[in-house]
């Protein structure tokens, strides 16, 4: 079987891990190329050491420019699936579908609302064209049965690599060690994280802090952490010495899909502290994460001592997120897809 997968971007972010992932455990029953829009970036070179060729299409902005680039691609190359790893892919795909007779899979990478926000009147047609959707969350398939309609749409969970992260104790010491990781942008609220760290060194906790990312938002963060003890690290390879130190995970996002890193913190055995959104009341429910409302309360939850029950956190991680289970589930869905 041969697979086309369409990327919008193959930087740093949790759906470009992914498809590297899937890339390295498919590549070794199936044919794989990868188209992307963009070049140039950190996951097209991983890609490519693993022997799979990245094609891009770039330097336009007209969308049949695009379309008709991908199709020259996609026809001398004979998928049997083709794959749209990003939402806004799913036009591209669904129509290369339909001209070549090839079966086309569309992606639902966070939880619906935010693809129909960031795409207007293209959010219809990326959701129509392709004849299946793929999502990493329950909580993204069942809102975009209320936004757009009923249609195929299959839950494919993340994969997290639990040998990779291994479990490791925390050591008792004196110091909050905290750490947020994501893009400097204002869907993930970064500005929060410093009130967070200001609040616990006005209570005189001591406190290590670490921001690992990069965005927009950068030198204003910069400017508000003055005098407080906060590290920017920017982007880096490997996050695991990060959270094998931290006492805590910080998310301060609006909203999310299935975030790997908090996957990567459950398997590392570090807790997680969250701002709530509804992305995450699986989670809730189940006990692995708690529910916090504010960083007045998040601040309480450090100071109360409260962690993650660790040990389920990681069951969770191998139990519904391992590559054997994840690969099974895709693989079922990519051999249907062509009888």
């Amino acid at each position: 079987m041969r697979i086309l997968f369409l990327a919008g971007t193959l930087g740093r972010g949790g759906a470009e891990k992914q498809l590297y992932y899937l890339c390295r455990l498919l590549n070794k029953n199936y044919e794989i190329k990868v188209i992307c829009l963009t070049s140039g970036e950190f996951y097209e070179n991983e890609i490519r050491t693993l022997g799979i060729t990245v094609e891009s299409i770039k330097n336009t902005s007209n969308k049949f420019s695009k379309l008709y680039r991908i199709f020259k691609v996609a026809k001398s190359f004979k998928p049997d699936i083709i794959y749209g790893f990003h939402f806004y892919t799913g036009l591209y795909v669904g129509l290369i579908g339909m001209f070549l007779g090839v079966f086309s899979i569309g992606s639902i990478r966070s939880n619906g609302k935010a693809e129909k926000e960031a795409n207007g009147f293209f959010s219809w047609l990326h959701y129509f064209f392709p004849k299946i959707i793929i999502a990493n969350s329950k909580n993204a398939i069942q809102n975009c049965k209320k936004i757009f309609y009923v249609k195929e749409l299959k839950l494919v969970p993340n994969i997290i690599d639990a040998s990779h992260f291994e479990y490791k104790p925390k050591l008792s010491n004196n110091t909050v060690n905290l750490v947020f990781i994501g893009s400097l942008k204002e869907v993930k609220q970064p500005h929060l994280f410093i009130r967070l760290v200001s609040l616990l060194v006005a209570a005189r906790f001591n406190v290590d802090a670490k921001i690992l990312g990069e965005g927009y938002l950068m030198e204003d963060l910069k400017k508000q952490s003055n005098d407080l003890p906060i590290q920017f690290l920017e982007n880096v390879d490997d996050v695991r010495p990060y959270l094998y130190e931290a006492d805590y995970l910080i998310s301060t996002s609006i909203l999310e899909g299935t975030p790997n890193v908090f996957l990567e913190a459950f398997a590392a055995g570090t807790s997680v502290l969250a701002l709530y959104h509804e992305s995450l009341e699986e989670w809730v429910k189940n006990g692995n994460i708690e529910k916090i409302m504010s960083i007045e309360a998040m601040k309480l939850s450090i100071i109360e001592n409260k962690r993650n029950n660790l040990e389920k956190n990681r069951e969770l991680v191998l139990n519904e997120y391992s590559d054997k289970k994840v690969v099974k589930t895709i693989t079922a869905i990519l051999q249907s897809s062509i009888k």
